[in-house]
């Protein structure tokens, strides 16, 4: 992208390529970013400690759906569960009439 910045950067001995842009933003910032952004769109950041049993059970769904990421499971379980039981709710509602 910038070949000549990395020519005299390699002839320095230095490999790291030079920042462009302005001062990086620190690990709090990043995290301020992105939780704020997850907000507006409607999200929420929770910290959660599961029991030896619910870790057992996330290990288990993870491996089954072969999820790689322990966030996406959870996430996935959580909305596959309430769609469940909403349409066991609606099929209830229905064998009412």
């Amino acid at each position: 992208m910038y070949p000549e910045l990395n020519k005299i950067y390699k002839e320095e001995g230095n490999m790291a390529r030079p920042r462009l842009g302005d001062k990086p933003l620190t690990a709090k910032e990043r995290l301020n970013r992105s939780a704020t952004a997850l907000k507006e769109a409607g999200g929420k950041m929770v910290a959660l400690r599961l029991s030896p049993e619910a870790n057992v059970a996330l290990k288990s769904i993870m491996a089954i759906k072969g999820y790689t990421e322990e966030t996406l499971a959870i996430n996935e379980t959580l909305i596959e569960s309430a769609a469940t039981k909403k349409n066991e709710s609606s099929k209830a509602l229905l064998d009412e009439d």
